[in-house]
């Protein structure tokens, strides 16, 4: 018994040795020629493009007066490869231009004198959409140039889309001879941030 049972020792003995000289399976892969590239966002703005230099918003609308309404819209293009959301922002400065008699006399009427108000009664709607049915639910802003937030997020634009913008301006009918004569300058910046 004796010697079985140191037999089955030598051999847990022996058996604990090899283990460590076992081999085990391996396999390498290698992947070669990999490179990293910085995306890029490229907006475009086309079509009929209130930013353009050579268009002025007077070519493009005519003279407004109370009871005036007109639209005009154009695209935006993400032409980069990274997913964006486009962002709006629009300042202005109101001049008071001429200062014909008609408003003279409503200046003699109700105190004050010509600033240049038309941005408060200038009223805008600015639709963004995936194509060119501007219906009520894609409204991104409504008010008077004079209420703009400041930078405001129009909405998705993915890599290699096009989205629609509508810019609808009116002026009530009721405003008067407050603004004869008036002149505003608005300022329009978009900008695509990356989306996040």
């Amino acid at each position: 018994m004796k010697m079985l049972a140191s037999l089955v020792l030598v051999g847990i003995v022996l058996f604990g040795i090899g283990a460590g000289t076992w081999a085990q399976f391996t396999d390498t892969e290698t992947s070669t020629d990999n490179y990293i590239a910085a995306g890029t966002l490229d907006l475009v703005v086309g079509g009929e493009n209130p930013l353009s230099t050579s268009l002025n918003y007077t070519d493009e609308f005519g003279y407004v007066y109370p009871g005036w309404e007109d639209s005009t819209w154009f695209y935006v293009k993400n032409d980069g490869s990274i997913d964006g959301k486009l962002y709006l922002d629009i300042s202005y400065s109101d001049s008071p231009g001429l200062t014909p008699e008609p408003e003279q006399e409503y200046y003699a009427e109700h105190g004050g004198s010509d600033v240049g108000e038309l941005s408060q009664y200038l009223y805008v709607e600015i639709y963004y959409s995936d194509d060119t049915n501007f219906d009520a639910s894609k409204l991104v802003w409504n008010g008077y140039v004079s209420e703009w937030p400041g930078e405001k997020e129009l909405g998705e634009l993915p890599a290699g889309e096009i989205r629609y913008i509508k810019v609808k301006a009116s002026i009530d009918s009721d405003v008067g001879n407050i603004i004869q004569g008036d002149s505003l300058t608005v300022n329009v910046t978009f900008t695509l941030k990356q989306d996040t």
